[in-house]
């Protein structure tokens, strides 16, 4: 997980994220295959990141995670084995996540 200190944005909402990296991105953004208060971005079948904003008195946080969206396969992943899933998870998931993270760091939209 990454979080990423964007500044105080209290105008940034999950809908005006999603816009942005929909602007900027040529992945899928979703808010379905997720749980809680997240939305997805979606490289391909199986890796993807999860992004939540999280508005503080002073400061607007957008937290990153690596995230298989994929139900069936983190449940194969989970009951066949753990290694293949911390693999999966741990290395594209992850990196990906550190990919959205820097995108969030440089773009100028997420400042404004």
């Amino acid at each position: 997980m990454v979080n990423v200190n964007i500044g105080h944005n209290p105008s940034l909402t999950h809908e005006k994220a999603m816009e942005i990296f929909r602007k900027h991105l040529q992945f899928e953004v979703t808010t379905g295959k997720v749980w809680g208060n997240y939305f997805l971005v979606i490289k391909d079948n199986l890796v993807s990141a999860a992004i939540k904003i999280k508005q503080k008195e002073n400061e607007t946080i957008i937290e990153v995670k690596g995230y298989i969206h994929e139900f069936y396969m983190r449940l194969l992943l989970i009951f066949f084995c753990f290694l293949p899933y911390y693999i999966v998870w741990l290395g594209p998931a992850a990196n990906f996540a550190k990919e959205i993270a820097k995108f969030i760091e440089t773009c100028p939209d997420f400042k404004t």
